[in-house]
């Protein structure tokens, strides 16, 4: 059995436990048994350089297997535009970058590929500056042209991605110099960036290499798959190594910009393998065994029986609620164009006939908390919280 304390939550987890691996950290004086080496810090070169091949045949130890709660459909389909794409297994969590990163528990944005992101007086204009030495991991420069390319094309192409976004919020995309551009708004947009570049769950608009992208016939029907051309080509530390049927497996990259130009270290595990095993009882028998670090949603009684058959689990939190709360909050929607919801009266009716205590501990058995509004309990949204009247919660 593993000593190290393993995290049940959602998908944050596996983004939490792969972003603090990134911070350097002091070394032991002498490594243990059986453990993992210490991640290199920036600059700092490892002892021997190792090959895709070396890091895919890594151990467990020097492995993170992360759990996918349901199974691969499409797995040919790396395509970030089209419906039905499978880059939620890997790509968007580790093998590209985010020109920002959000914490949703502080609310604060951090540059990644973005040197800096900033708005005019209004908000109607937005200025990106990109980061010296960012490239993809074919060793391609990342420039604006990309990022201006793959707004450009998503905004000419119907159906296309954030097509329909595009077109109601963007005027134009102008190039400055070969780091910086600046958006044009049709109207002012506080949220822009927060809303189409931020890296979170949901995930970001995404950016694709120019010089792939530019020789695609279709863009609606390219599936950016090819593991021998290096497709799907991203800038993150991990590279998509093989796709079978419900498992994709991403090997480290050495030569990832962030760790060459020192903006950060190399994270920890040299493999990260996506996988699904089947229905919840068997995902939690597996993590049991070892065979899962992170788990993504499960019910309370399946979290109580994995700590009685491995106690080195642990939740996000030490009691209820355990989890992290989503940032989606579980609402119950109506088509308020139709009678009787078309009547505010009912619509209060029903708000206050619904036994929200008795949802939350039969449904969710007891791992939800309730709100009075439409987002999380987020510190970060308590500025907007109290600016609500008392009365009407």
């Amino acid at each position: 059995m593993m000593t190290r304390a393993f995290r049940v939550a959602t998908l944050f987890l596996a983004l939490v436990l792969l972003l603090s691996a990134c911070v350097p950290a002091t070394p032991p004086a002498a490594p243990v048994a059986g453990e993992p080496e210490p991640a290199a810090g920036p600059g700092e070169p490892e002892a021997q350089p190792a090959s895709l091949e070396d890091y895919f045949n890594a151990p467990r130890q020097e492995t993170l297997l992360l759990d996918k709660p349901g199974r691969l459909e499409g797995a040919d389909n790396w395509n970030p535009f089209v419906p039905g794409n499978v880059t939620g297994w890997g790509l968007a969590q580790v093998g590209q970058d985010p020109l920002v990163l959000l914490s949703y528990g502080t609310g604060d944005f951090q540059d990644w590929i973005a040197e800096s992101f900033t708005p005019n007086e209004d908000a109607s204009a937005w200025t990106l500056v990109i980061r010296e030495g960012v490239t993809w991991n074919d060793g391609t420069p990342f420039t604006i042209d990309d990022v201006i390319f793959s707004v450009q094309l998503q905004m000419d192409v119907e159906r296309l991605g954030a097509h329909f976004t595009y077109q109601e919020w963007v005027e134009s995309v102008e190039k400055i110099d070969e780091r910086t551009m600046r958006f044009n708004l049709k109207k002012p947009n506080v949220r822009f960036v927060l809303d189409r570049f931020s890296g979170r769950t949901g995930g970001a608009d995404a950016i694709v290499p120019k010089h792939i992208w530019e020789n695609v016939e279709d863009p609606l029907t390219f599936k950016n798959f090819d593991l021998e051309q290096g497709l799907p080509l991203g800038t993150g530390p991990y590279i998509l190594y093989r796709v079978t049927t419900n498992e994709t497996v991403f090997v480290r990259n050495d030569d990832w910009w962030a760790y060459k130009t020192g903006f950060k270290a190399l994270p920890a595990p040299k493999k990260i393998v996506f996988s699904f095993v089947g229905p919840e009882e068997i995902r939690v028998a597996t993590a049991i065994d070892d065979g899962f670090d992170a788990l993504e949603d499960i019910t309370l009684s399946s979290f109580e029986a994995l700590l009685g058959g491995n106690p080195n689990w642990i939740a996000f939190e030490p009691e209820l609620p355990y989890v992290w709360p989503d940032p989606c909050a579980r609402t119950l929607s109506l088509n308020n164009s139709v009678e009787p919801w078309n009547d505010k009266d009912m619509r209060w009716v029903l708000n206050y006939v619904m036994d929200r205590p008795q949802i939350i501990d039969v449904a969710y058995e007891g791992t939800s908390v309730m709100g009075p509004y439409l987002w999380p309990a987020y510190p970060a949204m308590q500025p907007y919280t109290d600016l609500i009247p008392e009365d009407t919660l």
